[in-house]
Parts: structure tokens; sequence; C-alpha cells
């Protein structure tokens, strides 16, 4: 059991007491946002970096993507990130996909650290990779049925706190399906002093995630203040490579 673990039993445990409670909400509140600022500052610090050696790799290997949700948006509105953004997300058709992404990518110091898969990849797929502590998520887009595209990210089990709990108990995550109108065709965008690739219909893309007026930053606007336009629970499991 780690200290966060710790502090948090005790809390729950004597929560009524107020004087314990205020001794420990400082330290317990310091270790459970602990890891999300580590990896805000090293987002800050290497993000521009992460997202350069990502697109030169994959354009020196031919391989089609674009940038996606947070990191999209930040590329048209601002030609940078946006103020609260603490990782690099990318698209990518799963027909444009080759195993040898992995080689490449670590070859430029781009290391593979989640995968994520409903039906052994081929309903859904998520990639997670680290570089210098930024978080690089490839999403990776299917068809369904109706001809709809979508890509899938996985949430905790309802009952559990973390990853590695979730497997324990559960046997995987709560895969979702997002569905977001993105189309074929790509182009680029400058982006601080790089040109960087987005879809070519991304206007459709941000209207329909972020809303018409996606060009007005919003002050106090957070990822759970409106995450997914659309969004559909999926039952099964994801593979964890470490």
């Amino acid at each position: 059991m780690n200290l966060r673990d710790s502090i948090s039993i005790i809390a729950s445990n004597f929560g009524k007491i107020s004087i314990l409670k205020k001794l420990l909400r400082s330290p317990y509140d310091y270790y459970k946002n602990w890891p999300k600022k580590r990896e805000f500052a090293n987002f800050k610090k290497y993000g521009f970096e992460a997202l350069v050696k990502f697109d030169e790799c994959l354009t020196k290997h031919n391989i089609k993507y674009s940038l996606a949700f947070g990191t999209l948006l930040g590329a048209v509105r601002e030609h940078d990130f946006i103020p609260h953004d603490d990782d690099l997300d990318f698209a990518m058709w799963i027909e444009d996909y080759k195993p040898d992404i992995i080689k490449y990518l670590k070859e430029s110091g781009i290391n593979l650290k989640y995968r994520f898969s409903v039906d052994n990849d081929n309903l859904g797929k998520l990639d997670t990779f680290v570089y210098k502590g930024v978080f690089i998520d490839i999403f990776y887009f299917y068809h369904d049925e109706d001809g709809r595209a979508y890509c899938c990210d996985f949430k905790n089990q309802p009952d559990c706190r973390s990853r590695t709990e979730s497997v324990k108990k559960h046997g995987g995550l709560r895969p979702r399906k997002l569905y977001m109108p993105l189309g074929e065709g790509t182009e680029r965008i400058s982006f601080k002093d790089v040109n960087v690739m987005i879809p070519t219909n991304y206007k459709e893309i941000l209207a329909f995630r972020y809303g018409e007026d996606y060009m007005t930053p919003k002050p106090g606007w957070r990822p759970n203040t409106k995450y997914v336009v659309e969004a559909e629970q999926w039952i099964g499991k994801y593979e964890v490579c470490r």
C-alpha cells in the first residue's frame, strides 16, 4: 500500500474528527494532485518537442496521421497548445496503422506505455506513448455498421480508482465509442514554427465536439465541462503493455 492510499484510508475512517481531518487534508490533496501537476509541468517543458518528434517520425515513414481533440483545437485556434492542455492527441485510421509504428517511435525516443484494445483491435484500439514525461495518445478510428466514424477511450470501472485496480477486479477498463466526423483528407497547418497535420474537415470536427463557437476561448472550461458530444458505453476489456 502506498502513502496516498494510506492517507485516504485514515481520512475516511477518521474524517468526522475535525482536527485530524484538517491535518490530513493538506498531505492527502498534495499526493492526490501530484501526478497531474507533474504531467502538466512535463508537458509545458517538453510538449512541443514531443509534437515535433512525432510528426518527423511518422512523416519520415509515410504514415498518415492528424491532430485530434484538444491538440487539434489548439493548432487551429491558437497555433499553439490551449492553456490547460497536458497531453498530445493524434488520430489515425486503423487501416493506416502499421505494427512498425512502435519501433519507429521508439527510435525517436517515444516509448509505448499502454495498449488498449477491443476484440483484439478489430473493433477498437488506443495506444499511449511517453516522451520525457509527456503522454501521447493515438486514437485509431473505425467505421461502425452504419458507416459512422468512431474511436475509443477507456475509463476506470465505477468502483475502482485506478487502471491497476480495474484490471485486478474486473479484468479491464470500460471502453467507450466516441463518435467524431473524421474525414479521410489531411492538410498541414502552422503550429508555432512548424507545420503539422490536421484533418481537412477540421471545422466540422471542432464544431461537432466543442460547439460552433470553438474559436472563442471559454474561461474556466475543463475537460469534464463538455467532454464528448456523442459517447456510447461499450462492454469490453483492455490490454496493457508495459
